[in-house]
Protein backbone atom coordinates (compact mmCIF):
# COMPACT_ATOMS: atom_id res chain seq x y z
CA UNK A 1 0.00 0.00 0.00
CA UNK A 2 1.50 3.41 -0.93
CA UNK A 3 2.16 5.88 1.84
CA UNK A 4 0.04 8.99 1.91
CA UNK A 5 1.84 12.27 2.57
CA UNK A 6 -0.19 13.97 5.27
CA UNK A 7 2.24 16.87 5.56
CA UNK A 8 3.69 15.83 8.92
CA UNK A 9 7.30 14.73 9.30
CA UNK A 10 8.05 11.02 9.57
CA UNK A 11 8.10 9.68 13.14
CA UNK A 12 11.63 8.23 12.90
CA UNK A 13 13.87 10.93 11.56
CA UNK A 14 17.06 12.92 12.04
CA UNK A 15 17.25 16.71 11.80
CA UNK A 16 20.33 18.93 11.67
CA UNK A 17 20.24 22.52 12.93
CA UNK A 18 22.91 24.96 14.01
CA UNK A 19 23.01 26.49 17.48
CA UNK A 20 25.94 28.66 16.32
CA UNK A 21 28.23 28.66 13.30
CA UNK A 22 30.52 26.26 15.18
CA UNK A 23 27.90 23.98 16.82
CA UNK A 24 25.68 21.58 14.89
CA UNK A 25 22.74 19.99 16.70
CA UNK A 26 21.61 16.60 15.42
CA UNK A 27 18.19 15.68 16.83
CA UNK A 28 16.89 12.13 16.68
CA UNK A 29 13.14 11.55 16.71
CA UNK A 30 11.51 8.17 17.27
CA UNK A 31 13.38 4.89 17.07
CA UNK A 32 16.94 4.46 15.79
CA UNK A 33 18.45 1.04 15.31
CA UNK A 34 20.29 -0.89 12.61
CA UNK A 35 17.55 -0.04 10.10
CA UNK A 36 18.27 3.69 10.49
CA UNK A 37 22.07 3.31 10.58
CA UNK A 38 22.88 4.79 7.16
CA UNK A 39 20.58 7.79 7.62
CA UNK A 40 22.07 8.59 11.01
CA UNK A 41 25.63 7.99 9.81
CA UNK A 42 25.11 10.44 6.94
CA UNK A 43 23.55 13.08 9.22
CA UNK A 44 26.34 12.85 11.80
CA UNK A 45 29.01 13.02 9.08
CA UNK A 46 27.31 16.07 7.55
CA UNK A 47 27.10 17.79 10.93
CA UNK A 48 30.77 17.10 11.69
CA UNK A 49 31.75 18.37 8.25
CA UNK A 50 29.78 21.61 8.55
CA UNK A 51 30.51 22.52 12.19
CA UNK A 52 33.46 22.19 14.51
CA UNK A 53 31.39 20.76 17.36
CA UNK A 54 28.40 18.42 17.39
CA UNK A 55 25.62 17.94 19.92
CA UNK A 56 23.33 14.94 19.52
CA UNK A 57 19.94 15.51 21.12
CA UNK A 58 18.16 12.31 22.14
CA UNK A 59 15.37 14.11 24.01
CA UNK A 60 12.77 13.09 21.40
CA UNK A 61 14.23 9.64 20.81
CA UNK A 62 12.25 6.62 21.98
CA UNK A 63 14.82 3.90 21.23
CA UNK A 64 18.48 3.53 20.35
CA UNK A 65 20.58 0.41 20.01
CA UNK A 66 24.26 -0.47 19.89
CA UNK A 67 24.62 0.72 16.29
CA UNK A 68 23.49 4.19 17.34
CA UNK A 69 25.90 4.19 20.29
CA UNK A 70 28.73 3.13 17.96
CA UNK A 71 27.97 6.07 15.66
CA UNK A 72 27.98 8.46 18.62
CA UNK A 73 31.40 7.21 19.71
CA UNK A 74 32.72 7.51 16.16
CA UNK A 75 31.40 11.05 15.78
CA UNK A 76 33.02 12.06 19.06
CA UNK A 77 36.33 10.73 17.73
CA UNK A 78 35.95 12.69 14.48
CA UNK A 79 35.09 15.97 16.22
CA UNK A 80 37.95 15.62 18.70
CA UNK A 81 40.45 14.97 15.88
CA UNK A 82 39.38 18.32 14.43
CA UNK A 83 39.69 20.04 17.85
CA UNK A 84 35.94 20.27 18.19
CA UNK A 85 33.58 19.34 20.96
CA UNK A 86 30.95 16.64 21.27
CA UNK A 87 28.06 16.08 23.68
CA UNK A 88 24.88 14.04 23.92
CA UNK A 89 21.60 15.23 25.43
CA UNK A 90 19.71 12.61 27.43
CA UNK A 91 17.19 14.02 29.90
CA UNK A 92 16.93 11.90 33.06
CA UNK A 93 13.25 11.17 32.36
CA UNK A 94 13.73 9.95 28.78
CA UNK A 95 12.68 6.35 29.38
CA UNK A 96 14.48 3.54 27.59
CA UNK A 97 17.19 5.81 26.18
CA UNK A 98 18.16 7.01 29.67
CA UNK A 99 18.02 3.43 30.99
CA UNK A 100 20.30 2.17 28.21
CA UNK A 101 22.73 5.06 28.78
CA UNK A 102 22.88 4.16 32.46
CA UNK A 103 23.21 0.43 31.79
CA UNK A 104 26.23 0.86 29.48
CA UNK A 105 27.73 3.74 31.50
CA UNK A 106 27.52 6.01 28.47
CA UNK A 107 28.50 8.99 30.60
CA UNK A 108 31.91 7.36 31.13
CA UNK A 109 32.50 7.31 27.35
CA UNK A 110 30.77 10.49 26.16
CA UNK A 111 29.74 13.80 27.71
CA UNK A 112 26.05 13.27 28.53
CA UNK A 113 24.08 16.32 29.62
CA UNK A 114 20.44 16.70 30.70
CA UNK A 115 19.50 19.60 28.40
CA UNK A 116 20.25 21.00 24.99
CA UNK A 117 21.30 24.32 26.49
CA UNK A 118 23.85 22.65 28.78
CA UNK A 119 25.21 20.52 25.93
CA UNK A 120 25.62 23.48 23.56
CA UNK A 121 27.31 25.51 26.28
CA UNK A 122 29.70 22.63 26.99
CA UNK A 123 30.99 22.48 23.41
CA UNK A 124 31.24 26.20 22.67
CA UNK A 125 34.90 27.13 22.05
CA UNK A 126 35.15 29.52 25.02
CA UNK A 127 33.86 26.80 27.37
CA UNK A 128 36.42 24.28 26.13
CA UNK A 129 39.34 26.64 26.74
CA UNK A 130 39.88 27.06 23.01
CA UNK A 131 42.47 29.74 22.24
CA UNK A 132 40.59 30.68 19.05
CA UNK A 133 37.51 31.92 20.93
Amino acid sequence: MPQVDNGSPPPNRVEIAFATDDVAVVTLFGEHDLGRYETLMAALAEAARRARSVVVDLSECALVDSTTLTLLLHTQSVTHKDSGGFAVVIPPDSGSVARLAELVNLGEMLPVLPSLEAAVASVEPDRRGDPES
